[in-house]
């Protein structure tokens, strides 16, 4: 059984794709851009609607390895992630 059989079909009253979606990555990488410009995503939301429990991981290679900046705020449980800029985006300051 993939890892999206236990996913949300609905994650903050959007349809999640997740027959488009391969990998845990996929899915960490659709919510990031989804959610953009909404509210930052919970700890929580991965690992309960995602049943993602490494994201962590996920989140450092997509930082370190191909170049995403993706803020944390907060600590602990209570962190949120926020996408900044994607890797083929140049910085704007307005």
């Amino acid at each position: 059984m993939a890892w999206h059989d236990y996913a949300v079909d609905y994650f903050r009253d959007t349809y999640v794709p997740k027959k488009n979606l391969k990998s845990q990555q996929d899915a960490v990488e659709w919510v990031l851009k989804t959610f953009r410009n909404d509210k930052p995503i919970k700890n929580a939301e991965f690992v309960f609607d995602f049943r993602i429990t490494r994201f962590g991981a996920i989140l450092w290679k997509l930082r370190h390895e191909e170049g995403w900046e993706v803020d944390t705020i907060g600590k602990g449980r209570k962190a949120t992630y926020k996408l900044v800029r994607l890797p083929d985006e140049d910085y704007t300051l307005f």
